[in-house]
């Protein structure tokens, strides 16, 4: 957006100072233009202009939900659990990674991917990219195999800067009778 600033009169070697204050609201380079004028002649037009180059990098709003299919299950039942993963962009998000914590009374018995690898040893679902926009999604079936209350949480990052990290973790509750 385009702005004048009226400063009115300056005297010789008087100089004034204008800050501006602006939020991002997008990646890559932003140019900041200015020009300077006057009602006298000027006798060195060259310097009567600058321009400043920022740049911003890529974002990304990754954010996670984990649900389970029911609260309350028997011992020997198998619980299952969805995650989902969503990138609210701008930018796609690379290297996205998703670390699953659920307790050893828990056994892993199956796993489904809609897009990205899952690896059982580490219990991280990992991909090269998730586009800005883009939504996949984990299934986990697992068997009970002790009796309490269980708390199972689930993190997701990338190598994209996230400046909302509020919305990246999750949790699902099972009781075992």
């Amino acid at each position: 957006e385009a702005g004048i600033w009226y400063i009115g009169n300056l005297e010789v070697g008087d100089f004034k100072k204008l800050e501006i204050i602006s939020e991002i609201i997008e990646t890559g380079d932003i140019t900041n233009f200015a020009v300077v004028s006057g009602n006298e002649k000027d006798p060195n037009l060259a310097n009567n202009e600058a321009e400043s180059i920022v740049h911003v990098y890529p974002a990304a709003d990754l954010s996670i939900t984990k649900t389970v299919s029911k609260y309350e299950y028997e011992l020997g039942d198998i619980v299952r659990y969805s995650i989902k993963i969503r990138n609210d962009g701008p930018d796609d998000a690379l290297n996205v990674k998703v670390s699953e914590r659920f307790d050893k009374s828990l056994v892993l018995k199956s796993f489904k991917a809609t897009r990205g690898t899952y690896d059982r040893d580490t219990n991280e679902w990992t991909m090269d990219e998730l586009a800005a926009g883009g939504e996949e999604k984990l299934l986990l079936e697992f068997k009970a195999i002790k009796d309490g209350i269980f708390k199972n949480n689930v993190f997701v990052s990338s190598d994209t800067f996230d400046f909302d990290l509020s919305n990246n973790d999750d949790f699902a509750l099972v009781k075992i009778i």
